[in-house]
């Protein structure tokens, strides 16, 4: 491979910082793609292009380019088709942001942010095909692999009130897991190793009992594990022990949600002629749902911006039960004390991450636009609406 002569950028395409700014973990805490960066550049093949602190200065002021536009494919691609760089410096530097923001093949959970990475994808794959940033710049499949699974415990330890590192034991062992050819089947070995779905008196009774469960976990796999009714090629995997319990935890939950419903409806209608139980002011308490705990904790920090505890309260309430339905009627504006509109957007969008493993939808945006009077200026349109200031609110970090 021919050696280039190394150039300097010009100044309008990078930062310029010292070399100490980019070894600060207060600045960059993943000190070690630091100093893998710095070494390809000292003393590796990236020396033939760049000198280090010239390239490190040119990579994060293009890559904060990018996340700042990571909704916006087409001005990306533009903003590199137009870079004064040559083809090896631009290989190189499409490499390197590949690389910072987890290698390539590029693989996002936001999909909308994964369109952008792949166009920059695309041109650091067009040229330069025998350099040996093809190969440094590949993503560490283990290393994603587990990043993945940690972050599936964490979310469903997190969304359902269960132990994460059981959570990851059951997914280590779900590698290994006998995989059934049909629910029936699952259904059967789960009663007999004891899965807390009997007993059963009579045959009626588990074929009643499978066929609920059967509606219910084939509606869970549609609702959170993104399978498509009637996908029988798409079924089959998830017909597994390790995925059936985590259903059964979902199950035991919702069920424990509707039992705390039906009890303080069953309260309402028992006003005109209360129990001891209904009016004692010893009893005890229903206990708040998941969600209102979730939503609470995020929303405590804010209390006392909130003009009253009944408005907080409405606004736990509020958020509350859109996480449980994903729709709102009727939404009344709480009153809130202008401080940190940023900081206040990131937290609810916490808490819908903390719900869903999914991209923030627009009815939820509008429903927290709508309820805090904070955010009420702030215009977004359903189409496009990811590319709204608010939004970007929501999923940057202060």
């Amino acid at each position: 491979m021919a050696k280039q002569k190394k150039t300097r950028i010009p100044r309008e395409l990078c930062f310029d910082y010292p070399l100490t700014w980019f070894t600060d973990p207060t600045h960059i805490p993943n000190q070690q793609l630091v100093q893998a960066t710095i070494q390809w550049f000292e003393t590796g093949a990236g020396s033939r292009a760049f000198t280090t602190l010239e390239f490190l200065n040119l990579l994060y002021k293009q890559r904060q380019f990018v996340m700042e536009n990571i909704y916006t494919p087409d001005s990306v691609k533009n903003h590199f088709d137009n870079l004064p760089l040559s083809t090896l410096e631009k290989h190189i530097l499409t490499g390197f942001i590949l690389k910072w923001t987890g290698g390539y093949p590029v693989h996002c959970p936001d999909r909308e942010q994964e369109k952008t990475l792949k166009v920059i994808e695309a041109i650091f794959l067009h040229d330069e095909p025998d350099s040996p940033e093809h190969t440094f710049c590949l993503a560490n499949m283990n290393q994603r692999k587990q990043f993945m699974k940690l972050g599936i415990a964490l979310t469903t330890a997190i969304n359902h009130g269960l132990d994460a590192a059981t959570l990851l034991t059951d997914m280590d062992q779900a590698e290994h897991d006998k995989q059934y050819e049909q629910f029936e089947d699952l259904f059967s070995a789960a009663t007999i190793m004891g899965a807390s779905l009997g007993p059963f008196k009579n045959e009626i009774q588990y074929q009643a009992a499978k066929s609920r469960h059967e509606f219910g976990f084939n509606s869970w796999l549609s609702d959170f594990k993104g399978w498509l009714l009637g996908d029988e090629e798409a079924y089959k995997p998830h017909l597994n022990r390790s995925t059936f319990i985590e259903y059964l935890r979902y199950d035991r939950e919702q069920e424990l949600l509707r039992t705390n419903q039906f009890n303080a409806q069953k309260a309402l209608w028992s006003l005109d002629d209360p129990e001891p139980s209904c009016i004692d002011s010893e009893s005890e308490p229903i206990s708040p749902s998941p969600q209102q705990q979730a939503v609470r904790k995020h929303l405590l920090p804010f209390q006392p911006l909130f003009q009253s505890e009944q408005e907080f309260e409405r606004a736990v309430v509020t958020l509350s039960e859109f996480l449980v339905d994903r729709q709102y009627k009727n939404v009344q504006e709480v009153f809130m004390r202008k401080k940190s509109v940023k900081t206040l957007s990131f937290a609810l969008g916490e808490i819908w991450r903390n719900s869903y493993n999914e991209v923030i939808p627009f009815s939820y945006l509008n429903l927290c636009k709508r309820l805090f009077s904070v955010l009420s200026k702030y215009d977004i349109q359903e189409t496009g609406y990811k590319g709204s200031n608010l939004y970007k609110y929501f999923i940057s970090p202060v």
